[in-house]
């Protein structure tokens, strides 16, 4: 009876220090000691490119205190997350200070796996949202269970608003197809760390239009704005682009710009500038189509570390 009594008391507090961890969305952030840190997330105090905050259901991967890769998920897209299954759940393992590193999208990896491969020659919303690789890394311990990430962009963005100029109507920068050389789009991101590396070679030609970056057309404004998420990377020379139209009568519209990073990334980079598109940094170009050339316009500032387009050179 006795050994019996003894059995039945630990499994009692088993379940009752299980049951602490366990806490549902609409429960308030428990401060104190805990025996589970309590995460919560946001990102550069802004946003993700694919919306304007977390999307309910989103997951990041969680490793610190004996857990490699926890899922996390926030069930109400708030920046509160939990465990996805009880199996993922964190637990402080002593009274020591831990380091939790965090990264989204959570991916499944196998064993001591850290790389997530990508490529980003298709740029749907939902594409988009499996390499917006972000990362954090945040301290907690049982006398301090909230540990808040502030997540920091890994790619870079860039945002190109396209208007009608001389001789172009609306209808027709909306028909034209652009495209940009010399761009590598394959690569990887290493979750321990946060770093991306690039593989592969540059591609030639490669679309923007045709339902492959997100547009947004502003009747208003009469533009077209198409948005990536691209692997930060150094290029030789000037990034092509090119604007091509079929015209009545057997015409055909095709135009080409060279655009130069340099000077837009000296507003930050000072002397060390370099043409270069930089991991968390947003490069709007804002681009105003002619019958005979392509000149550049005011643009309009976006959620990331913007770099305005009036330091962009396009000749």
């Amino acid at each position: 009876m006795k050994q019996t009594y003894t059995t039945l008391i630990s499994a009692v507090f088993a379940v009752l220090t299980l049951a602490g961890c366990s806490k549902d969305e609409s429960d308030p952030v428990i401060t104190g000691r805990s025996d589970c840190p309590d995460f919560t997330a946001v990102i550069d105090g802004l946003s993700r490119a694919s919306n304007t905050s977390w999307d309910q259901n989103d997951k990041i991967g969680i490793t610190g205190a004996s857990r490699t890769n926890a899922c996390y998920v926030t069930s109400a897209g708030n920046g509160r997350f939990l465990a996805e299954t009880t199996g993922d759940r964190i637990y402080f393992q002593d009274e020591n200070e831990i380091t939790f590193t965090a990264y989204y999208p959570w991916n499944n990896l196998s064993g001591t796996n850290v790389m997530v491969s990508a490529d980003t020659k298709r740029q749907t919303l939902n594409d988009q949202k499996g390499f917006d690789f972000l990362w954090a890394q945040a301290k907690g311990k049982k006398d301090a269970p909230d540990v808040s990430f502030t997540f920091s962009h890994m790619m870079a963005k860039v945002s190109f608003t396209v208007l009608p100029g001389d001789g172009m109507t609306y209808n027709e920068i909306k028909a034209a197809s652009l495209s940009l050389s010399g761009i590598r789009h394959s690569g990887g991101f290493n979750t321990s760390d946060g770093s991306v590396t690039l593989t592969g070679n540059a591609s030639d030609d490669w679309a923007i239009t045709g339902n492959n970056a997100p547009v947004v057309y502003n009747d208003a404004q009469q533009s077209a704005t198409y948005t990536m998420i691209l692997f930060p990377q150094t290029f030789d020379a000037p990034v092509s682009l090119v604007a091509e139209l079929d015209l009545p009568g057997d015409r055909a519209y095709h135009l080409r710009a060279n655009i130069d990073f340099t000077n837009a990334n000296r507003v930050i980079d000072n002397a060390g500038a370099k043409n270069e598109w930089v991991a968390g940094r947003q490069y709007n170009l804002s681009l105003t189509l002619h019958k005979t050339d392509i000149t550049v316009s005011n643009s309009t500032i976006a959620t990331w570390t913007e770099v305005s387009d009036d330091e962009i050179i396009v000749d």
